[in-house]
């Protein structure tokens, strides 16, 4: 599951990010954070109410979804060094 989701997770941040021109480390913050807020949010929805404890949830799943907002604000963050070659990440 976390192998296909975050394959998943590349290949959508590759698709939103051919449509955004400027501001590319903000809008890899927002939409990392919208993702994990979402998944967070459908996973209380469903998870939940199945009967799975908030306790166990954040060390087994909920810990997981901090990749998403890593890997957008990373890829932001090489898009906006991509035409500065002398500056460190």
């Amino acid at each position: 599951m976390v192998v296909s989701a975050t394959w998943f997770t590349a290949f959508l941040i590759i698709k939103y990010f051919k449509i955004v021109d400027k501001n590319y480390v903000k809008e890899g913050l927002l939409l990392g954070f919208l993702w994990m807020v979402m998944n967070l949010v459908l996973d209380m929805v469903t998870l939940v109410p199945m009967g799975k404890a908030i306790g166990d949830y954040l060390p087994q799943i909920g810990l997981g979804y901090l990749m998403i907002p890593a890997m957008t604000i990373l890829a932001g963050k090489i898009l906006e060094n991509k035409n500065k070659p002398d500056e460190k990440i």
